[in-house]
């Protein structure tokens, strides 16, 4: 039996299978969510809608399903690669980890910016479903170069936009957790790179301009978004790394509300400094610490709200000009020094536990993280 595929059947069938993944993940993020958390679905899921809009929108490649031999066509679908995927991922990234201010509105750049590649791929789109597609073709070159500069400038705002959120990242984490196996934004560096790579795909296939690579990327892109989806359909908003029950859910807003009233008295004048002198915060603090560090969930809120109102703003100022990881950890790992010194035999994983790491891992992590450790401060520490 000889099998007789003309590539035109697979460029068109490699790129029906792209949009019918799509219209499949649009469906599944849109009607799916885990119980319990559809009780709570925009906290939950914050950028649902629009990853539904996104997987929908890859629809608008129908053109070269029906014809990916014409030279129009090619031109609109390369374009739609470079346009359509650095906007999409910028947006989803910001939206799902709010990288902006509460109560903050998008500046009208924002708004251009995500208006801008979709006018082009209408003005694409428009004279290939009215037949008037000829200046397409005569000026291909010139229409190649300024998508291409336009893609480059979108690119460079969704690189900001990565840059933002693996430094609002690392801010979050190590301001408010001590142990990293703790940290929420865990899911940021799991899909931190995966705009880059699909970007990447894009732009080969529109400086080669090979149809091939295209057919390539289609099928790789198809079982890329079937992977996001599988990640996505589960909440990755969770405190700790286990299953998430009805408990976990409700720690979880608690301490999300924790975390904002400290943010907003970190940013806001307050009223209510009871006048403490900060020497007496910081020996607080550090007392608070010194008492609990061995509790291997401990959070800033938690220190933070034993000091109350009068001393929170300082106290937090306080720990943030050190680091919140870095504090809890120098106590944690003058513990376990001590703690060796003592049990000679103890092995890496007894000493972890013992001075409240979650597992060894997060005890080798936290000697990596933590340069060194100031005597001044874990002065009170015995075995």
């Amino acid at each position: 039996m000889i099998w007789n595929i003309s590539p035109e059947c697979l460029f068109s069938e490699g790129c029906l299978v792209f949009i019918t993944t799509g219209i499949f993940c649009a469906f599944v993020r849109w009607n799916h969510m885990c119980r319990p958390f559809c009780d709570d679905a925009d906290y939950f899921y914050p950028a649902r809608k629009l990853v539904t809009l996104f997987f929908a929108a890859i629809t608008l490649l129908f053109p070269y399903v029906l014809s990916p031999m014409d030279p129009a066509v090619w031109l609109y679908t390369r374009a739609f690669g470079v346009l359509y995927y650095p906007v999409c991922f910028a947006v989803l990234i910001r939206q799902y980890f709010q990288l902006k201010k509460r109560q903050q509105k998008d500046p009208p750049l924002w708004k251009v910016y995500i208006t801008s590649p979709f006018v082009l791929l209408v003005a694409l789109l428009v004279p290939l479903m009215t037949g008037h597609y000829g200046w397409m073709i005569q000026n291909e070159r010139v229409a190649l170069g300024i998508i291409g500069g336009i893609s480059l400038i979108l690119c460079g705002v969704t690189i900001s936009v990565l840059l933002n959120l693996k430094a609002e990242t690392d801010r979050y984490n190590t301001e408010n957790y001590s142990n990293d196996e703790d940290f929420p934004y865990k899911f940021a560096v799991k899909i931190l790179y995966t705009p880059i790579l699909w970007i990447v795909f894009m732009w080969i296939v529109f400086v080669t301009g090979s149809r091939w690579i295209k057919f390539a990327s289609d099928i790789m892109t198809s079982f890329w978004m079937i992977h996001i989806l599988c990640i996505i359909l589960h909440p990755q908003r969770v405190l700790r790394p286990v299953a998430v029950d009805e408990r976990m859910r409700g720690l979880e807003k608690e301490k999300k509300q924790d975390l904002q009233e400290i943010e907003e008295v970190e940013d806001e004048e307050v009223s209510e400094d009871d006048g403490t002198p900060m020497d007496v915060i910081k020996e607080e603090v550090l007392a608070v610490i010194l008492r609990r560090f061995r509790e291997p969930h401990l959070l800033k809120t938690e220190v933070l709200m034993e000091l109350g109102n009068g001393k929170m703003n300082r106290a937090s100022k306080f720990i943030s000009s050190i680091g919140y990881y870095n504090l809890v950890n120098m106590f944690r790992l003058e513990y376990a020094r001590l703690y060796k010194e003592a049990h000679p035999d103890a092995k890496q994983e007894e000493i972890a536990l013992a001075s409240g790491f979650v597992s060894r891992t997060a005890f080798y992590k936290a000697k990596r993280n933590v340069s060194e450790i100031d005597e001044r401060l874990t002065q009170g520490i015995k075995i």
